[in-house]
């Protein structure tokens, strides 16, 4: 679990100096349900144009960056992913 918290850690910090702000493109809020998946095991299904994705695309070379990439799935059907038209990506 502290190698967990470690990776998730230098994840945070990798983000927020990589961005100009967690509101903009709702990056935080995408970070928070990252991490989130990240401590419960589980996947985050988004698309490619999803800007946290160019964020992390930076940091492929940090071991944190690396353990995010292997929670995220990457919907290859762009389609509205508000929380009304896909309530699972919000779970």
């Amino acid at each position: 679990m502290h190698d967990k918290l470690a990776l998730l850690t230098d994840l945070y910090s990798f983000v927020l100096d990589n961005t100009e702000s967690f509101e903009e493109e709702h990056i935080g809020a995408d970070l928070a349900y990252l991490m989130g998946a990240i401590l419960k095991g589980e996947n985050c299904l988004w698309p490619k144009s999803r800007p946290i994705l160019r964020v992390l695309e930076e940091g492929l070379d940090r071991a944190s960056v690396a353990l995010a990439m292997q929670h995220i799935h990457i919907d290859c059907v762009e389609r509205c992913d508000c929380r009304g038209c896909r309530p699972e990506l919000y779970v």
